[in-house]
């Protein structure tokens, strides 16, 4: 038998370019997964910022800019795999099989986070009516739950650029209630929105189940406005009923707004209509919650600004609670020059509470620095009970010192209960010698 040489084959291909075509597509899908199985540099790698949710992926008319080096090979092998998974279907069995490439299938096996999410990432970047069902069948290869919970925002905003009812009716059909269906419902509805607000808003409207008036289907329409317009996103906010959708919504927007800078969430803040006080108090105990964590100092200031209530001490707590594990003398200095005695006697607690479980030694000299007094009293009944725990003795000494009957009898009783378990036999005696009216 006579040996064939490359130049022989050449004119059989030419009379038969259809099978060239193929075995070339064929060879060049398997050398780019056997390219990505032995280098880890095929991928670029994907970095998510620190308590970042889910990344917002790009409208439709960004999509061209996608066509990266990075992104377009994993767009030739899904659609090599497309037009081979076509040419079974059409040719014999497994009529409703689902191929995923071979790299995409062992990343969402993968134990590591990273590369899982790189390859996901990407496919779902790639994602569109022609390949649809090989990013859901990749999301579905995973554990349900809360565990694939990010993957599902990616997926449900990839999804809804381009067809928005269908990734709601997957949603609302194949989603664990408990765990992931509002959530990917909200994801839907606010890309859609950031696309087209009135459609979303309607479909949201009509598919309303709640009879209240309340409809939790609008947080999601308003997240996705907030992101393209913030100011129509609020006036959307404050034309809701109370209910879900309006506490679900006034989270998105006071990130939006705190994102903006904290001279703008606050000057946002002091718009808040002042008919529904205890709305307001809520959500600006939220918006100072915000503020406090990147300026605790600024926060302060905006509360020493606000008249006395519960609005005020809910950004005060709020505030000391980042301030303290900052710089905690600064946080005692501020709370104690409050000019309002009942927020300062409030501010002086709260910081006691804190501080005490982090470094009672400084909190306890920093009260040494104030008389007894009937505005002290609540102070040091905090103190010691943030330490009857763990020095119950030194705790008794301490509510030995609150001036008001009752109060020094309610601290002495909290200190003593914890010495008893501690030391019965000493508790006992020191009742007995100093307050047996506390047997």
């Amino acid at each position: 038998m006579s040996k064939l040489s490359l130049s022989s084959l050449i004119p059989f291909f030419m009379k038969s370019p259809i099978l060239f075509v193929s075995i070339w597509v064929s060879t060049a899908a398997i050398a780019f997964w056997a390219g990505t199985w032995f280098s880890e540099k095929d991928t670029e790698p994907v970095q998510l910022s620190e308590g970042q949710s889910a990344p917002d992926l790009q409208a439709p008319e960004d999509r061209d800019s996608m066509n990266s080096s990075n992104v377009a090979p994993f767009r030739h092998a899904i659609e090599a795999v497309n037009s081979i998974s076509s040419e079974v279907e059409s040719s014999g069995p497994a009529e409703d099989a689902i191929v995923l490439p071979p790299n995409l299938r062992r990343a969402m096996k993968a134990s590591g986070l990273v590369e899982r999410l790189g390859a996901y990432l990407d496919a779902v970047r790639a994602m569109d009516a022609g390949n649809a069902k090989l990013v859901i069948a990749a999301f579905e290869a995973l554990p349900t739950g809360y565990g694939r919970h990010l993957e599902m925002k990616l997926l449900m905003r990839s999804w809804a650029t381009f067809d928005p009812i269908g990734a709601l009716a997957y949603a609302n059909e194949k989603l664990d209630a408990k765990s992931e269906r509002r959530f990917a419902v909200a994801e839907a509805l606010a890309e859609w929105a950031s696309l087209d607000s009135q459609a979303a808003f309607e479909w949201a409207k009509n598919n309303n189940d709640n009879q209240t008036g309340d409809n939790p289907l609008l947080a999601g329409v308003i997240k996705g406005v907030a992101e393209k317009d913030l100011a129509a996103a609020t006036a959307m906010f404050f034309e809701l009923p109370n209910g879900n959708a309006r506490w679900q919504a006034s989270n998105h927007l006071v990130q939006k707004y705190v994102e903006l800078g904290v001279d703008e969430a606050i000057a946002w803040a002091d718009q808040i209509p002042r008919d529904e006080q205890n709305f307001r108090e809520v959500l600006l105990g939220q918006i100072g919650s915000q503020i406090a964590r990147k300026d605790p100092e600024r926060a302060a200031e905006w509360s020493d600004s606000m008249e006395a209530g519960d609005g005020r001490n809910r950004i005060i707590n709020t505030v000391l609670g980042q301030w303290v594990g900052k710089d905690a003398k600064a946080a005692a200095d501020w709370s104690a020059k409050i000019k309002d005695t009942g927020t300062r006697q409030h501010a002086m607690t709260q910081l006691t509470n804190y501080w005490a479980v982090r470094d009672p030694v400084a909190t306890a000299q920093w009260l040494n620095d104030f008389p007894r007094s009937n505005e002290m009293d609540p102070v040091v009944g905090a103190f010691v009970s943030r330490i009857s725990g763990r020095d119950p003795a030194g705790a008794v000494d301490w509510a030995r010192s609150i001036v008001d009957q009752k109060q020094q009898d309610t601290a002495l009783r909290q200190a003593l209960t914890a010495w008893r378990r501690i030391d019965k036999t000493a508790a006992e005696n020191w009742t007995n010698a100093n307050a047996p009216h506390l047997k």
